[in-house]
C-alpha cells in the first residue's frame, strides 16, 4: 500500500540524489554526503519531536533516516 507521507520523503530524497548525482563520484566523500543527509533528516525529525510537533511525517523521517544509515553501514565503519 502506498503511503503519501513516505512517498513525499522518498520523492525529496530522489530529487536530492538526482540533483547531486553529477557531483557524486565513487569516493569516500559520497559516503560522508549520504551520512550527512541522513543526519540532517534525523535532526529535523528530532527537533519536531522534541518541540511536541511530531506527526506521521516525523515518524516517516525517522524511518527513512534509519534505512539510510543501514545502507551506509554496507560501505564500512562509520566515523564517530
Amino acid at each position: 500500500k502506498s503511503d503519501p507521507a513516505c512517498n513525499a520523503v522518498l520523492g525529496d530524497l530522489m530529487q536530492w540524489l538526482e540533483t547531486n548525482k553529477a557531483a557524486l563520484g565513487p569516493t569516500e566523500d559520497n559516503k560522508i554526503e549520504v551520512e550527512l543527509m541522513a543526519l540532517q533528516i534525523f535532526k529535523r525529525a528530532d527537533d519536531e519531536d522534541r518541540a511536541g510537533n511530531a506527526t506521521k511525517n516525523t515518524a516517516v523521517a525517522f524511518r527513512a533516516c534509519s534505512i539510510i544509515m543501514e545502507v551506509c553501514q554496507t560501505f564500512g565503519e562509520m566515523p564517530p
